[in-house]
């Protein structure tokens, strides 16, 4: 008889220390608000190779030599459809999300929800991104044609591209639902889950772009290159978290997520200035084609306080 009251006062205990099963998370037809800040690391899924437009013979590219009047034109390509033109594969990528901007990326919101019953919830989330721009530098073999235009006078130059991104801005806003499970510790901590999905705007993103030359005798240019315009995209992913409950009106929150987007949306031409002084010979693009990325993956992680109000 006494061993089964030690069992049954240990077993109370616990149940009182855990508190499992004995509090639901949620009371049912309250409205909430949920303010939140935190940092949403981010990749690129895929980076395509950055194309350029070139002429079909270089020697139509060519500037100042005009030997003859006859043999090469006195100014170079100012479009698509000024000579024959071909796609050139730089071999070089896009920068990583990481090395295009901070990767320490800024991430604040504001939830408003609705409790369904007492482990669900359906709520609205509004976000806010941002990442400054870094530098970032890559450089590219172009063919130099001599001077004289020759096949025995060419040979190869290096143009090394340092480009300053602008910085990184994302709106979000999205609907989303999340399941709670029974409280524990106390009747203080619930684990959550749940997923979202809804629209992102994206502001354009600019690179500003010095390009010099192993070529002490070419001058250095100046360009500011348009990589990505303000696009609209769709978005959504699921998260995981934990709410620490304060008092019966108000919770702490720790949440992590996994976010995916669609692609930049890059812009598919962009015309580049011609060299006026010293380039007379160098093959030089008419446009420029920025490299697409694949899916972001954004990874948010936040804190935030959540306030109850109109509970029956």
């Amino acid at each position: 008889m006494k061993r089964n009251i030690k069992i049954i006062i240990i077993l109370s205990i616990f149940q009182n220390i855990s508190g499992f099963g004995t509090c639901a998370p949620l009371i049912p037809g309250c409205w909430y608000i949920l303010p939140k800040a935190g940092v949403a690391p981010t990749i690129f899924t895929d980076r395509e190779s950055i194309l350029w437009i070139e002429p079909l013979n270089g020697f139509e590219n060519t500037r100042d030599y005009d030997a003859n009047n006859d043999q090469w034109p006195t100014s170079p390509p100012t479009g698509l459809n000024a000579v024959e033109t071909i796609l050139f594969d730089t071999g070089i990528c896009l920068p990583k999300f990481k090395d295009a901007f901070s990767n320490r990326v800024l991430h604040i919101g504001a939830e408003v929800g609705y409790n369904l019953r007492d482990n669900c919830l359906a709520y609205a989330d509004i976000t806010y991104d941002r990442a400054h721009g870094n530098t970032a530098c890559f450089s590219i073999d172009q063919k130099d044609l001599g001077n004289p235009p020759a096949d025995g006078n060419t040979s190869t130059i290096q143009s090394i591209f340092n480009q300053t991104y602008s910085t990184y801005h994302q709106f979000g806003a999205f609907l989303g639902a999340r399941y709670y499970f029974d409280r524990c510790i106390c009747n203080r901590l619930s684990f959550f889950l749940g997923n979202k999905i809804g629209i992102v705007h994206r502001r354009r993103i600019c690179a500003d772009t010095n390009i010099e030359f192993d070529d002490e005798a070419l001058s250095t240019q100046h360009i500011n290159i348009e990589i990505a315009k303000d696009d609209n995209t769709v978005g959504g992913g699921i998260h995981i978290g934990l709410d620490v409950c304060l008092c019966d009106w108000l919770s702490a929150y720790f949440g992590a997520e996994i976010v995916a987007l669609c692609g930049l949306k890059t812009n598919r031409q962009i015309p580049m200035p011609i060299n006026e002084a010293t380039l007379n010979y160098v093959i030089q693009p008419s446009h420029i084609i920025p490299a697409r990325t694949g899916t972001m993956l954004q990874f948010p992680v936040w804190i935030g306080l959540r306030y109850n109000w109109g509970c029956c």
